[in-house]
């Protein structure tokens, strides 16, 4: 059986792993972007994602890039993705 579609929070989490495994992209990206628009675009870009779900990314605070903070983000993915896939196999 496939699996169902993502829900936006797993999306939103998915974007949120990848900036913090991919900071340092991330951060010269925010640091070239001349305004916020642009800084969206090509996070957009750089994760083959549609540009709502960066915002999440751009909206990250500091003390979200804790290695803490990251490894609750890949628990919540985690679960939401179980949560998925286990509802796919009823």
């Amino acid at each position: 059986m496939a699996n169902p579609a993502k829900s936006p929070t797993e999306e939103t989490l998915e974007v949120m792993k990848m900036a913090l495994e991919r900071r340092d992209e991330v951060f010269a990206i925010v640091d070239q972007a001349t305004d916020w628009d642009t800084a969206i675009a090509d996070l957009a870009n750089l994760f083959g994602v549609d540009q709502f779900l960066c915002a999440s990314v751009m909206n990250l605070q500091i003390r979200n890039w804790l290695p803490s903070w990251r490894a609750r983000v890949d628990e919540e993915l985690e679960k939401h993705m179980a949560t998925r896939i286990q509802g796919s196999a009823q």
